[in-house]
């Protein structure tokens, strides 16, 4: 099973880079150009780091960094193991109270709550939120 994440992980990562160089190469050359400063410091990172570094968490990392840099609290990234969780969890029948959550300064905050769902009807809000659940504290889950 490990092995087929590793594989899964390998195969997202390698369609990502291939994508990657097709678009640039539909914009043109100067969408390559800047990727100089990108290849160098994986370069470097190879050759020069103390410890092995795994070229996936380097992509990886890369990735996560470029949708960080957008500093939109509705963009994250997922490796592909918490995405395939992700899928899998919404493939099967929905419950609960109804509401998409992000987490915001350590606590789940609602994005917003689904209509006709016990969120909405009892008046939750976007940006209220949760701090308790079932009388334990609900800071800092993940």
């Amino acid at each position: 099973m490990k092995r087929n994440k590793r594989f899964l992980v390998i195969i997202v990562i390698l369609s990502s880079i291939i994508g990657f160089f097709l678009f640039a190469k539909i914009q043109g050359g100067d969408f390559l150009s800047e990727l100089g400063p990108l290849i160098a410091a994986y370069r470097a990172i190879q050759n020069e780091y103390i410890e092995k570094v795994e070229p996936s968490q380097l992509m990886q990392g890369a990735i996560k960094g470029m949708i960080e840099s957008l500093e939109d609290p509705y963009s994250h990234w997922m490796n592909a193991e918490v995405y395939q969780e992700m899928k899998q969890e919404k493939e099967g029948e929905f419950g609960g109270v109804g509401i998409q959550i992000t987490i915001e300064d350590n606590f789940l905050t609602i994005i917003s709550p689904l209509e006709g769902t016990p969120a909405s009807k009892v008046g939750l809000e976007p940006k209220d939120r949760i701090i308790k659940i079932n009388e334990e504290s609900a800071e800092k889950i993940t």
